[in-house]
Parts: structure tokens; sequence; C-alpha cells
């Protein structure tokens, strides 16, 4: 209720019924103003509603249809899982290795506590790919204090994969306790899906055969000269050119009976 120096003190608390009617009553004549305390599951509205109730008469709180309208407190998150094929496209993951990512996704919120913490729906908090290399989750978009809250993607890299995304796609990555975790931060909107990709480069396997010939005291070939331990080290050049560093520092391969080595 609206007072003589212009501020308003809280008159009465009540909800709407079964068909969403809401109903004040009795109330004295004056001014009033209309104030949406919860929601359930719906976007409270925070918007100020005056109205003036005359004796004897069924004040509207609105013009028109008299209707208040909430927004379902919702939105989607998309995930679509892509590695890198042999031609250094990427493409969804293959159905072979889909099982590789079995319950390595997990959703994650910050807290008030400038924490991030895991987010479990329902009895649900890790999440595999389906047949379309996808999985989805609904989340709530606003938190109780009226803000967007603000979600991360964690993925936990399986083993022999390793970080596909490109520094402008977002993901931040962590390695912990010998593990790669990727992070991608996103908000959410209310009754939308927001498409999230996420890519990975699936390790291969370089083979090495060490070949060895010599030359016989009476000066004929030998080809089958031992090709065991020679030793190696492996060295990768920079993207875009640069020079050499070495792959696993200090490593030292070491060839087979057969001059292999993987």
């Amino acid at each position: 209720e609206k007072k003589s120096d212009g501020s308003f003190s809280e008159v009465k608390t009540v909800k709407s019924d079964s068909n969403g009617f809401v109903q004040f009553k009795p109330v004295s004549p004056g001014d009033y103003v209309v104030r949406e305390k919860s929601a359930n599951g719906y976007i409270l509205d925070s918007r100020d509603y005056p109205v003036t109730v005359k004796a004897g008469e069924i004040s509207r709180v609105t013009e028109g249809d008299n209707t208040i309208i909430n927004t379902l407190n919702e939105g989607r998150v998309n995930v679509t899982k892509l590695v890198q094929n042999n031609s250094g496209s990427y493409i969804p993951v293959p159905s072979g290795f889909q099982s590789d990512f079995n319950d390595k996704f997990w959703i994650e919120k910050f807290t008030e506590s400038s924490k991030w913490e895991k987010v479990t729906i329902g009895s649900k908090t890790t999440y595999s790919l389906d047949g379309n290399s996808q999985f989805n989750v609904n989340l709530p978009v606003m938190g109780k204090d009226g803000l967007k809250v603000k979600y991360r993607l964690v993925e936990l890299v399986p083993d022999g994969y390793s970080n596909g995304n490109r520094p402008e796609d977002g993901f931040t990555q962590e390695i912990v306790s010998g593990k790669t975790y990727l992070y991608k931060e996103f908000t959410l909107t209310p009754l939308k899906t927001n498409e999230l990709e996420v890519k990975n480069n699936k390790g291969g396997t370089l083979k090495l055969n060490k070949t060895v010939w010599t030359i016989n005291s009476n000066g004929t070939l030998n080809k089958n000269a031992s090709k065991q331990n020679y030793r190696f080290k492996l060295y990768s050049s920079e993207k875009n050119g640069g020079g050499l560093f070495e792959v696993n520092n200090g490593t030292i391969y070491t060839t087979d009976g057969n001059g292999a080595i993987t």
C-alpha cells in the first residue's frame, strides 16, 4: 500500500489458484502496487503493477486481459562432439569410438562462493554421447539472485585424445594428475538452445623400421646385420614453420631385434 510519504508497506500476500487467478480481498480503497514474490520454476516478474482500489469495484492490475505472463526458467545446451579424421577435417565421433567418451562430460555452475560445482539434474551428473555424437541438458537460466547462472561444460579428455579446439573457440585446458580437462563457459536464454561443439584430435601411431646394411670382409653386401639397439629421439616442427622441439624431452627410443620402434 502506498503511504502518504510515497513509500510502500506490504499489506497482504496471496497465492494463485490452480487456474492462475489471484485475488486480494478484502482491501481498503487506496493506491497499491502488486509485486510477484516467487514464480515456482518460472522467471520472476520484477516489475511493479500500480493499481487503485475503489470501494465496491473490482480493480484490475493490468489493461486488456488482466494477465501477467511468466517465462519458464529453463534453457537447453546441446553439445556435439567432433574428432579429427585422417584428412584433418572434424567429424562426429564414429560409432566404434563413441564408448571412449562414456561419462566424460558434465556441467558445472559458478557458485556464490566463487567456486565451480557439478550440476546434478534428477539423478544424472555425467553424460555420454548418443548415436548422433551429441547430448543435451535442460538447465535453469536465472539464479535466485535474479541474474543469469554462469555454467561451464567440462570434458575429461579420454586417453589417446587431445584438445582440437582453436583459441578463438573459447576453451581452456587444465592438466591435473596427468588427466586433461577442457572447459567452455556459457549462459542460457529461456526456451532457447545453446549449441556447443567440442573438438578432439585422436592420437596416431608412429612406427620406425631401421634397416642396416654392412660390408663383409670379402667386399660383399650384408643385408642381415643386426638392427637392434639403435637409438633415436623424436622431434616436431612448430606450426607454420619455425624450429624443431623435442616431443618427449629426454626420451630415447631404442630399436628391437626387428629394427622397429613404435
